[in-house]
């Protein structure tokens, strides 16, 4: 009587599969980057153009001036984040290579920049 198994070519193709899979969810999580981390101007202005949608959202409920949109606002990706970018020197915030308008709930709009991604 033979041994029922799954045949060897099967396990290695299961086994490549797998770490194809791998590599792929890590370069989707980790942005696409380059080997040496910095990004294109581009994509980090696609990024931060992401961020500051998002950073809209979450202060679309207060107005101007608010201390919970000032918290919100620093606590940002917007803020938070900075960027190796391919042909600039150093970190880049978001604030330094695009804009960002916030629109409060009270109308009043501001662009955020260093001063207001920074701890009062």
């Amino acid at each position: 009587m033979r041994a029922q198994g799954l045949p060897i070519n099967f396990i290695v193709l299961a086994a490549l599969a797998i770490l194809i899979l791998i590599l792929a969810a890590g370069f989707v999580i980790a942005g696409g980057g380059s080997v040496g981390g910095a990004l294109g101007p581009t994509q980090v202005r696609n990024t931060c153009s992401g961020y500051c949608n998002t950073l809209q959202n979450q202060v679309i409920a207060y107005g101007k001036g608010d201390s919970a949109a000032t918290t919100a606002v620093m606590n940002s990706q917007w803020c938070k984040n900075k960027f190796i970018v391919t042909g600039l020197t150093g970190n880049q915030s978001c604030y330094q290579l695009t804009n960002c308008v916030a629109t409060f709930g009270d109308g009043q709009t501001q662009t955020i920049g260093s001063a207001d991604c920074s701890t009062p």
